[in-house]
């Protein structure tokens, strides 16, 4: 049976956004009495490096071409 997200004010879950990621638990954010965003933790191992997966770097300083 999975525990049911907690409701948190917008400005609580400001306050304490860092203590809820660690958590790892859901939580529902409210803001003026509606739901506005939903804080779900990740399924799976822990997280990667993004190290070594940018697969071309030609030109990436360059300027864009405007239409």
């Amino acid at each position: 049976m999975s525990k049911s997200p907690s409701k948190l004010a917008i400005g609580e879950c400001k306050a304490t956004c860092l203590a809820l990621l660690d958590a790892k638990q859901s939580d529902v954010i409210i803001k003026r009495g509606r739901q506005v965003a939903r804080l779900i933790p990740l399924q799976g191992g822990k997280p990667r490096s993004l190290r070594g997966s940018l697969l071309a770097d030609d030109g990436i300083m360059e300027p864009v071409d405007t239409f």
